[in-house]
């Protein structure tokens, strides 16, 4: 019954099914379970055909055979943020290496650019000691008021993580926050990203 299921019309059987056994045992699938299967799996493949491409594009990527690379994207998971999301705070140890798949993101440096319980950025902290009412006071109580301003900006087929992890260091160093309407992220297995990417003598 397949081929009449995908039918776009006409949606008849054109065949007739004869048993040649005596103990025949069908199972029946409905057809808008066999549709559900089918959209899921059609998602799923252009999802990652969608990774596929995104890699392959990669200069970090470049020269990697089509399997490799074809490796690395069936062990990705995605996950979608919306404006103002944290995707990780400067400190956070490194489990994935995340590659931006599409949106805009705010890098802020070091422990100042985490975001406080509202997932909302702090001021500048004021320089410590000034004499009230000196110039250097005037200079700290403005710029409490002013928002941190980001070191970077990352886009499409940008990748985090990967600078500190070609350091050897364990945690990110800075913070990450989503800055358009929606982000979706791509989370590549630190041990996969290890294996596949960076040289043997780096991992020691």
């Amino acid at each position: 019954g397949e081929a009449a299921i995908l039918k776009a019309t006409n949606k008849f059987r054109n065949a007739t099914c004869v048993t040649n056994t005596d103990d025949t045992i069908v199972m029946v699938l409905h057809l808008d379970t066999y549709n559900d299967i089918l959209r899921r799996h059609h998602f799923r493949h252009l999802k990652t055909k969608f990774t596929i491409d995104l890699l392959t594009q990669l200069p970090l990527l470049g020269g990697f055979p089509q399997s490799v690379i074809a490796s690395i994207a069936y062990t990705m998971k995605s996950q979608l943020y919306s404006l103002r999301a944290c995707i990780v705070k400067a400190g956070a140890p490194i489990k994935n290496v995340l590659l931006v798949a599409s949106g805009e993101i705010k890098v802020f440096p070091g422990e100042t650019g985490k975001p406080d319980k509202d997932n909302k950025l702090p001021s500048r902290q004021p320089p410590a000691g000034p004499k009230k009412g000196s110039a250097d006071w005037l200079v700290s109580q403005l710029s409490k008021r002013l928002p941190q301003l980001a070191i970077a900006y990352l886009g499409h087929g940008a990748i985090i993580g990967e600078n500190e992890l070609h350091k050897g260091l364990p945690n990110f160093e800075n913070t990450y926050i989503v800055s358009s309407a929606d982000c979706e992220i791509l989370e590549i297995p630190i041990d996969v990203y290890k294996k596949l990417v960076i040289p043997p003598e780096r991992t020691r």
